[in-house]
């Protein structure tokens, strides 16, 4: 998936094209689409975080490993290990 998919996932509505409308904030929709896709590199292909938290949009490590944490209760490393 790349960046230009995650946007459009995020946004705009594959049967019509037209953005979608939605109470959740945009920047909020785009990160939980962000660690969506994490969590499948992780759970799935087996990435390591130092692999994927660039590649899904973010910049710091350690702010990725935070926020999901709070998202999923578990940590990118932990995630990895148990899958």
């Amino acid at each position: 998936m790349t960046s230009a998919d995650l946007v459009t996932s995020a946004f705009v509505s594959p049967s019509t094209g037209i953005l979608k409308n939605f109470s959740i904030p945009r920047p909020r929709r785009l990160t939980d689409k962000r660690l969506e896709l994490a969590y499948y590199q992780l759970a799935e292909k087996k990435k390591k975080p130092t692999e994927i938290y660039l590649e899904v949009g973010f910049e710091d490590l350690s702010h990725f490993s935070f926020i999901f944490k709070k998202k999923y209760g578990i940590s990118p490393t932990q995630l990895l290990l148990n899958s």
